[in-house]
Order: structure tokens, then sequence, then C-alpha cells
């Protein structure tokens, strides 16, 4: 809210490119909807998923902190899993806290 939407937004660009960029497979996703990453990782178990989600949080971190920008931005990171924590897009969603 302190920076506004606009500087808010060019920051999501920013952190997607970076995300894409840290993804090893080529059938990993990584898009922003609604100021949200959300990153897919089809056949990936959830236990390698949480990885995967530290190594992004790591990649956040360290450029906020290049930014100057962590005391400013927070950000959250959830995992849900197919078909064990939902087996509908809006019942994942909802386990993601994004509906």
């Amino acid at each position: 809210k302190q920076m506004g939407q606009e500087k808010a937004a060019a920051l999501v660009r920013e952190l997607l490119q970076l995300v894409q960029e840290s993804l090893r497979r080529s059938s990993d996703a990584a898009l922003e909807e609604s100021n949200n990453i959300m990153v897919v990782l089809p056949g990936t178990a959830k236990e390698n998923a949480l990885m995967v989600a530290g190594r992004i949080r790591q990649i956040f971190d360290d450029y906020l902190a290049e930014q100057g920008l962590e005391d400013q931005v927070k950000s959250a990171c959830s995992v849900a899993a197919y078909p064990e924590d939902g087996e509908s897009e809006e019942k994942l969603f909802t386990k993601l806290g994004v509906r």
C-alpha cells in the first residue's frame, strides 16, 4: 500500500521474472494473477514442492533486501497439492488463500 499500485505491480512482474528463471523443468510454470504469483509444478510431490517454495522464498528475500524493500513488502508462500489438498481448482485456491 505504501508503494502505490503501479510500483507494486512492477515489483510483482520483476519477482515473477525471477521465479520463471528459477524453474528447472519445462513443464513448470509461473503466472501472475491479481498481484499473486502462482507456480504450477505438475507431477511434483508435495515434499519437493515445499523445497521449491523455500527456494522461491529465498529468491524473494534476497531480491527485496537488494532493493531495500524488505521492511516495506510482505510476502507469503503456501503450497497446495492435487488431490490431497483438494480435487478442484476452487478447493486448491481456497487452501492457498487466493479465493
